[in-house]
Formats: C-alpha cells, structure tokens, sequence
C-alpha cells in the first residue's frame, strides 16, 4: 500500500480503492489508511480533532472525528474509560481509551514472524544456557537454573509495559491479554511456563497457532493472551 505525503496546499481529492482512509493534518497529506492504523493514530494523540479525512463514498474532506468508527470511539471514550496497553517501543505508556475487542484494534502476528522472534530469542538463551552448563556440568541444579533462565527470561519481558522478548520487538510484535490490557507477571509466568514445557515440544504448540482464529498458540490458550503486530 502506498502512501503520500503533500504538504503547504489544500488537499486534492485523492484516488481511492475500497475502504480506505486518506488524512489531512497539519498541512499534510497521507494514506491511504486502513481503519484499524487510523485508529491506532487516534489514540496515540498523533491525530485529532483538527485532522481531515476522506475515503470512497464521500463528496469532500470530512472531520475525523465524524468518521463513523472514530466518532463511536472518541465517544465511549469519554463515557466509559478504561486502560489498555498501546504497544510500541519497550515501556510503552499505558492510555485511557476505549476497551474494544482486540480483534479490531490490532492485528494479529502471523505465525511466521513469531516464529522468527521465538529463533532470536532461542539462540540467545542457548548461549547463555551453554554458557551454564560449561561452568556448572550437565547436572540437576545446572538444570533448574536453566529451566529458572529460559521461564523467567519470558515472564519478564512479557510483563507489564515491556510487553514482548527482544525477539517480538525485533519483529514488530507484543503480547497483550485477551482483554486488550497488559498482562502481570502471574500471567506471564504461567504463559512462559506452558511455552517452554509443553509448546516447545515438537513444537506443537506453535503449530496451533496456525488454525486458531485469533493465532493463539497453546500458551496463548493457557494464559489467555494474544500477539498483536505493533509494527511493519
């Protein structure tokens, strides 16, 4: 999908193909746009009340905020509050916007890029967990501070606003709950517990992921959280 940028003039009328959104803000235009990175923008603050847009359908640049969808969502923002994460770089800050379901707010990682997080982040646990086994031997305790390495390496960074491994936010990825909020650390714990025990084997858990609706892997499944695409 292509975008444009012009700016120091009024905005043209642009050519359009299905539903899409183009916008005008601060003497700037760009898109097209589809409704859920409108609204990703929206409620990040990078776009407002002052923004202008179009799409197919329409005779002239409306406000933004008389889009149907960002009107309904500007609107029960104000009546019915609630915090939930809005993913992006790590410690990204929580915002009281409108709890919708996140189907429609994110889109959901395909399986091929979390794939590819979950390699980063293995080869980096191996290292370490190699590194271990060198010092310690191939022994009991050598491996309950692995197993300790590997579930708390992923409970943590999953926690709270961090959000995701260095692997997810390699690839543009983050880990939510079902509810569209972040999730704690008993949650996390549980998930990564599942994902190095059960999901990793075979890696059956994963191939899950690529027949459930909502991608959710066994883990997924187990702590009920979702991977969302913050990214391109």
């Amino acid at each position: 999908m292509s975008q444009s940028d012009q700016s120091g003039q009024a905005p043209s009328r642009p050519a359009a193909s299905g539903k899409e959104i183009h916008l005008y803000h601060e003497e700037k235009q760009s898109g097209p746009f589809n409704i859920n990175q409108v609204r990703r923008q929206f409620e990040a603050g990078e776009i407002g009340g002052d923004t202008h847009a179009w799409y197919e359908g329409l005779d002239a640049w409306i406000p933004l905020t008389e889009v149907p969808e960002i009107a309904k969502l500007e609107k029960a923002s104000d009546e019915k509050p609630g915090s939930v994460l809005v993913p992006g770089s790590p410690g990204a800050a929580l915002k009281s916007i409108l709890p919708l379901d996140p189907l429609e707010r994110y889109d959901m990682a395909g399986v091929p890029k979390r794939f590819v997080a979950f390699l980063f982040d293995a080869v980096f646990l191996l290292v370490l967990s190699t590194g271990i086994i060198m010092k310690m031997g191939n022994s009991i305790w050598s491996g309950l501070i692995i197993q300790i390495l590997l579930v708390g390496y992923h409970a943590f960074f999953e926690s709270g606003a961090r959000a995701g491994t260095p692997g997810k936010k390699m690839m543009g990825l983050a880990t939510i709950g079902g509810d569209g909020n972040e999730i704690d650390m008993k949650r996390a714990l549980i998930r990564s517990f599942v994902k190095i025990n059960v999901s990793s084997f075979l890696l059956i858990g994963f191939i899950m992921a690529a027949f459930d609706e909502k991608g959710r892997a066994l883990h997924d499944k187990s702590a009920d959280t979702l991977v969302v695409q913050t990214g391109t």
